[in-house]
């Protein structure tokens, strides 16, 4: 019975993750996939230019961030099911033992 609540517990907590993954942005599904607008500085470069204060860099343009770029719900309707088995599991075992001990006396 122990194992049975132990799966139902993490299915409560790692399904609703799992299922946000799904709805990933365009673009991000590949996490090998190089950053844009990225500065490779060597090692010596870097060792000249530590300790200097940073510039002040002005973007060329105003960013915008697109509609689609927000992030997916997360729980909602998809949490409802192992909600209901969690609570339907420990109500059936709750009778269960109030049954049992009633049959003993």
């Amino acid at each position: 019975m122990c194992l049975a609540t132990a799966a139902l517990v993490a299915v409560l907590v790692l399904a609703p993750g799992a299922l946000a993954q799904q709805d990933a942005a365009p673009g991000d599904d590949d996490p090998y996939l190089p950053e844009q607008n990225v500065v490779v500085v060597g090692h010596d470069e870097l060792q000249q230019i530590a300790g200097q204060p940073l510039p002040q860099q002005q973007p060329a343009e105003p960013v915008s961030v697109p509609v689609e770029a927000t992030l997916a719900q997360t729980g909602g309707p998809a949490i409802l099911l192992p909600v209901a088995a969690l609570l339907l599991g420990s109500g059936v075992l709750a009778a269960y033992a109030v049954l049992r001990r009633r049959s003993r006396r």
